[in-house]
């Protein structure tokens, strides 16, 4: 989720400055946020401290900008690799080693699917149609 814009948050202090009797459960409803952001934004205000949204909580992502353009073009041009197959693309040409997981939440995130190749499909693996079953049983 986006960090709320510092205009907003001035527009919450200054909505607040004016009618300082005003619950925060109201201020909420008005600006269509939660009563606890309300809370933590007036907190901010009353302590002095810069309204500024905080440092960016989590772990870094793994893979830079520039990798995940290099997993997309590589998919452009070779559209039936497996993830291992990317995951060892990716090792050899930008030195980054990562697990197919991480290749698989990558494609999720930039919201591209992958196919699986029907070459690797074994013949005695794959399922019998009714009309392949007929038509061995006729022949």
């Amino acid at each position: 989720m986006n960090p709320i814009s510092m205009d907003f948050r001035k527009r919450v202090i200054s909505a607040y400055d004016r009618d300082p009797n005003q619950t925060q459960q109201a201020l909420a409803q008005r600006f269509m946020i939660s009563q606890s952001t309300v809370s933590r934004i007036l907190a901010k205000h009353k302590r002095k401290e810069s309204l500024a949204p905080g440092k960016k909580s989590g772990r870094p992502r793994i893979l830079s900008q520039a990798e995940l353009d290099f997993l997309k073009t590589a998919l452009v041009e070779k559209s039936d690799m497996t993830l291992s197959e990317q995951a060892m693309e990716l090792e050899k040409q930008r030195s980054v080693k990562v697990s197919v997981m991480t290749i698989c939440r990558a494609l999720k995130r930039m919201t591209l699917t992958r196919k699986k190749r029907l070459a690797t499909i074994r013949p005695e693996k794959a399922k019998k149609t009714k009309f392949a079953e007929k038509n061995s049983s006729n022949g």
